[in-house]
């Protein structure tokens, strides 16, 4: 269990973020046991990097930064980074949307620069320079921030903390591409263009997965759970800032049709390969 000092932090982590929440027993021995396999993990290698994959609004970016301020009290160097800072610029979505396919102006796991994504990561792992850029990218203005805002990282750090929609998620056979899973696959992909370029795109996804020491799997029992829970993040931002204006959940429900087949790729491979796998329904409660 959590000592007194570390249930303080994960309180105030809360507060911080607006997360009118109290640790419950079940999160408690979660959290718990989350900080002692990250401590062990850091001791045998560093830096490592820690994934935590799980589907919209799981919870995948406050557990990071809840962990980040536990190794913090304990002495432990942390970054967290997520897979939704490498996403294309605008502009280059738009010109895949019109050279490939036009689903793929909406952000998914096709529109992912890999190839920026595995050079941060393997500058961040190697820690062969003073310092590193890290990309920022604004869903309020669904784009790249210009170069001049993104993140300066002093290096080395002893825990890389990536989190992620579709880490670890893995390319299909032709034959599991065949069937739509939805509405959009089935009105908008008729001949399977945006999910063989999305496939594609996870096949080119691996040389950055493959660089993940330890993994942690937030599950979600359900795809419907997965829309609930990403309409609660837009509640959440909605109290954050003023400003924000949130979707609606039937908005909310027409984006995540773009993740539905990475959701149970996930669900389907990754318990056999995770270090832990949380369900999300314990760590909500």
């Amino acid at each position: 269990m959590l000592s007194s000092d570390e249930r303080h932090i994960i309180e105030q982590g809360f507060q911080s973020l607006q997360i009118h929440s109290t640790l419950c027993e079940q999160a408690n021995t979660i959290y718990s046991t989350l900080l002692q396999h990250a401590l062990r993990w850091s001791k045998h290698k560093k830096p490592i990097i820690i994934g935590i994959a799980g589907s919209n609004g799981s919870g995948k970016s406050t557990l990071a930064y809840l962990l980040a301020l536990l190794l913090e009290h304990h002495g432990i160097n942390s970054i967290n980074l997520s897979i939704d800072d490498f996403y294309l610029t605008q502009s280059e979505r738009n010109h895949l949307a019109n050279t490939i396919h036009p689903l793929l102006k909406t952000r998914s796991a096709g529109t992912i620069d890999a190839t920026l994504l595995f050079n941060t990561l393997s500058s961040l792992k190697q820690a062969s320079t003073p310092s590193t850029l890290v990309p920022q990218f604004s869903k309020v203005i669904d784009d790249q921030l210009p170069k001049n805002q993104w993140q300066t990282v002093r290096l080395p750090v002893d825990v890389i903390l990536f989190e992620g929609f579709c880490l670890k998620a893995q390319p299909q056979t032709e034959n599991e591409l065949l069937e739509p899973l939805n509405t959009l696959e089935t009105e908008q992909d008729p001949e399977l263009i945006w999910r063989n370029h999305i496939n594609q795109s996870l096949h080119d996804l691996q040389t950055s997965f493959d660089l993940i020491d330890h993994l942690i799997f937030l599950s979600v029992d359900h795809f419907d759970n997965v829309i609930n829970n990403r309409y609660q993040t837009e509640v959440t931002l909605k109290k954050q800032s003023s400003h924000y204006q949130p979707l609606s959940k039937q908005t909310v429900a027409d984006f995540l049709m773009h993740h539905e087949r990475v959701f149970y790729n996930q669900h389907k491979h990754l318990p056999e390969i995770a270090d832990l796998t949380i369900p999300v329904s314990d760590l909500h409660q």
